[in-house]
């Protein structure tokens, strides 16, 4: 289909959507008006999005800026960080936090965006980016949860100060299941959150004392998997179908980041294009770090202790995503997050009632 007239749905205008539809045009795959994008928008949220962290590996944004032909990327990285403090490490990183609406905004510039579900049409090709796996249907293997809540601040409203990113273990008393707070600088203000995995219906604890000083706030739920754990993710009956993003398994299920996963697994699509089989076996093959994720994530879910194996994956798969922990430091870290610190054993007051 490459270099011819195609027609080419795409449902999901979030990270995804918006990054690969902009993709298609600068590799002249599709024209603007050869995509059609489907979402409702109904987010409620300032920012358009939820949830969003707003982090990411900086060298993957700034290439994927360079490759989406957006400029220069001081326009969208708000700050970056050569160390971030992670449970009880500060690890050394090459992370950033970046202004995600903005690219967004700047990766559908010149697209017509139709507010409201795909229903159908008559198109060669239809990418769902929807996260839910709405269009594709349901996976073969059922995926994990994490469910979120989140605020942006002031940077002045948040005491102590936050000079770096940071990641820290959650266990909430009353809760089945783990998770994570986490705090980043964004310039003027702090993203401020958490993720609770394995729980279907979260109490929505919060550590805050803030909320009063809230510049926006949402709720979300992230899909944890992996794309062997989420086939298919190509059906061709009764119409073609090709799922990215989260409903494609591109997501970490260690940290909930799908960011960087996206990016990543988007560029093996638009080498592929047209060869969807390949495609599929391809993404399945580069993502084989997911899969030990995704089996790590469920075994903490059930309980069940962690082995050197899981050491070693958690060690190596945090490179990717630019911390630099040793074997050391990563067992010290896992043995953190299983038994926790004083602050994440406290039961946490429900303040923000979103």
């Amino acid at each position: 289909m490459r270099g011819g007239s195609i027609r080419v749905a795409i449902a999901g205008a979030g990270f995804s959507g918006s990054y690969l539809a902009r993709r298609l045009v600068v590799e002249g795959i599709a024209k603007p008006e050869e995509i059609e994008i489907f979402d409702p928008m109904n987010h409620r949220t300032k920012c358009g999005q939820t949830p969003c962290g707003w982090g990411i590996h900086q060298p993957t944004l700034e290439k994927a800026i360079e490759l989406c032909d957006l400029g220069n990327p001081d326009d969208f990285i708000l700050e970056s960080f050569d160390e971030i403090l992670f449970g009880n490490v500060m690890a050394k990183a090459d992370l950033c936090t970046f202004d995600k609406p903005k690219f967004i905004k700047a990766c559908l510039d010149g697209f017509a965006i139709n507010r409201h579900e795909f229903v159908g049409g008559n198109f060669d090709l239809i990418i769902d980016a929807t996260a839910g796996r709405k269009i594709i249907g349901p996976s073969n293997t059922a995926p994990l949860f994490i469910h979120t809540k989140q605020v942006r601040l002031p940077k002045e409203a948040v005491t102590p100060l936050v000079k770096t990113m940071e990641i820290l273990p959650l266990k909430v008393i009353g809760a089945r299941g783990y998770g994570y707070v986490w705090r980043f600088p964004l310039g003027d203000s702090v993203h401020y959150g958490f993720g609770l995995v394995g729980e279907k219906t979260p109490p929505w604890l919060m550590l805050s004392k803030h909320y009063v000083s809230t510049i926006c706030g949402c709720r979300g739920v992230i899909r944890l998997s992996s794309p062997r754990y989420s086939q298919p993710i190509v059906i061709h009956n009764p119409y073609r179908v090709i799922a990215v993003g989260e409903s494609a398994g591109m997501i970490s299920s260690a940290t909930g980041g799908g960011c960087k996963e996206a990016i990543d697994g988007i560029e093996v699509l638009i080498k592929c294009w047209g060869d969807w089989e390949k495609y599929e076996d391809r993404l399945i093959r580069e993502f084989r770090w997911a899969d030990d994720e995704f089996r790590l994530v469920r075994k903490l879910v059930s309980g069940r202790k962690l082995g050197i194996r899981d050491i070693r994956v958690i060690q190596k798969n945090s490179k990717r995503v630019g911390f630099k922990l040793s074997i050391k430091e990563t067992a010290g870290l896992i043995k953190y997050i299983l038994f926790g610190g004083a602050e994440s054993q406290l039961p946490l007051p429900n303040r923000w009632g979103l």
